[in-house]
């Protein structure tokens, strides 16, 4: 029986959701007992954990969502914008369950700080991972724009720089946090708006100028625009907020990120009135 390239692709992600799944419950099963001190020394990280568990329903539910779409297609493509962003907010699921561990050190002294560094090293390096669809999706919007006003650019040289541009960005990311010293350095220094930022911006720009131009009629440009680029401005302040590991600004940023991706996801499920209209 041979498989075709949708049934391929959706194996390697049960396959993978499966592994992942699977190592993360032997994790949560080594680490129970930490994680139940934590719990009875702290009070925030109670809050914290389950509104953790919230983010990670949230990411969970946006990467189906995107996936479905994407499996949906008659054609599809590793490039196609449904996967990009199914893939980042998969990875940012991760992320989020790998965070549990991170602030599990909030009650001092649960953790040591050599393993509180290895799940920030993985944290960061998962960031890294999610930043590769953005920078894919941000590039292309950018470049797509500068198409438009100058004709010597070919989707060749688009090709070559994007790729360019991702390489050296990811591998000065990679050798930043292999040669961090310790933890607080990765939290003090800026990679993940360093890394991203210029993605979102792109993805900013594109959505709003589709959504402008009335080429976009599958989501509402607008309003994705809009939280992308208030997605920008709470990764900045969460950079600083987190910097002072008190546990309500921690908790802080959780409640604004969550805010914000819902907005993302109301503006993709949002059709905007243009395309109400063309339906009438």
């Amino acid at each position: 029986m041979k498989i075709d390239k949708k049934q391929k692709y959706f194996l390697f992600l049960l396959g993978f959701s499966i592994l992942f799944f699977t190592l993360w419950i032997i994790l949560f099963y080594s680490y129970w007992d930490l994680l139940t001190l934590a719990f009875n020394l702290s009070n925030d990280f109670i809050i914290l954990f389950w509104f953790l568990i919230l983010r990670i329903s949230f990411f969970g539910i946006f990467s189906a969502y995107f996936f479905y779409k994407w499996f949906i297609q008659e054609v599809i493509y590793p490039s196609d914008a449904h996967f990009l962003f199914g893939l980042f907010f998969y990875i940012m699921m991760m992320g989020k369950i790998n965070d549990i561990f991170i602030y599990n050190a909030i009650p001092p002294g649960v953790i040591s700080e050599e393993i509180i560094f290895v799940f920030m090293q993985i944290r960061y390096f998962l960031m890294t991972i999610a930043a590769f669809p953005l920078l894919y999706i941000g590039l292309e919007a950018l470049f797509m724009i500068l198409g438009i006003y100058s004709r010597d650019i070919t989707r060749k040289k688009i090709n070559r720089l994007r790729f360019t541009v991702i390489f050296l960005l990811t591998l000065f990311v990679t050798i930043l946090i292999l040669l961090s010293p310790n933890y607080t350095f990765l939290i003090d220094a800026p990679i993940y708006p360093l890394l991203t930022g210029l993605a979102m911006l792109g993805i900013v720009v594109m959505f709003i100028y589709m959504y402008k131009k009335e080429r976009l009629s599958q989501a509402h440009g607008f309003i994705v625009g809009i939280g992308f680029l208030l997605l920008i401005i709470t990764s900045i302040a969460s950079q600083f907020l987190i910097a002072t590991t008190e546990e309500f600004f921690v908790l802080l940023t959780e409640i604004l990120s969550a805010v914000v991706y819902v907005i993302i996801l109301i503006g993709f499920l949002k059709k905007p009135k243009f395309a109400e209209q063309k339906n009438t």
